[in-house]
C-alpha cells in the first residue's frame, strides 16, 4: 500500500511523495507544475508517470519533492534533478527560460573534478535551490537583486 512521506505545497498546487518514489499532484496547474502534459487544473489526486513520453524513465527513484509558487522541483535516486512549471526567470535550472508542463532536466552546476552529490532541494516563489553535499548552495531563478537565469553559488 503506498503512503504518503512527504508533502509539499505552492501557490495552489500540491505534491505528495509517496514511499514508492511516485509523485501524486493535484490542484492549480495553469503553469505545467503538476507535470503531466498539460496546463489544466486538477481537481482530483494524478499520478505523474515518468514512462518513455517524459523524460524520467521509472517512477521509483524519487526521493524528495519540493512545490514552488508555480514549479514543481523532484530529486532522483541518482542525485539528477528535474522540474516543470513556470519558467519565465530560470526556475526549473534546464538554462532556458520556457514554461515546461512535463518534467524537464535541470543542468546542474559543475563543482570541481569530485562528483559532488544534490543533497537537498528547495523551489522558492520564482527561484529553486540545492544544497550540495560539499556544502556549498547553489540557486537558479529570479533573485532578489536580479534574475539568475542560471545556477549561481550562494556565498555564505
Amino acid at each position: 500500500m503506498k503512503k504518503a512521506i512527504k508533502i509539499s505545497m505552492g501557490q495552489g498546487q500540491v505534491a505528495v511523495l509517496t514511499t514508492e518514489g511516485t509523485v501524486r499532484a493535484w490542484g492549480l496547474n495553469t503553469n505545467g507544475q503538476n507535470g503531466i502534459n498539460c496546463t489544466q487544473t486538477i481537481k482530483t489526486t494524478w499520478t505523474t508517470t515518468y514512462n518513455t513520453s517524459y523524460p524520467m524513465k521509472t517512477a521509483k527513484d524519487v526521493t524528495d519533492v519540493s512545490c514552488g509558487a508555480w514549479h514543481t522541483v523532484v530529486k532522483k535516486l541518482d542525485g539528477s534533478i528535474y522540474s516543470t512549471g513556470y519558467n519565465e526567470h530560470g526556475s526549473l535550472g534546464n538554462e532556458t527560460n520556457t514554461l515546461s508542463d512535463i518534467y524537464v532536466e535541470a543542468k546542474l552546476p559543475k563543482v570541481g573534478e569530485n562528483e559532488t552529490k544534490v543533497k537537498y532541494i528547495k523551489a522558492g516563489i520564482l527561484n529553486t535551490s540545492i544544497l550540495l553535499s560539499d556544502g556549498t548552495v547553489w540557486e537558479t531563478g529570479y533573485g532578489v537583486s536580479g534574475e539568475l537565469r542560471r545556477w549561481k553559488r550562494n556565498k555564505l
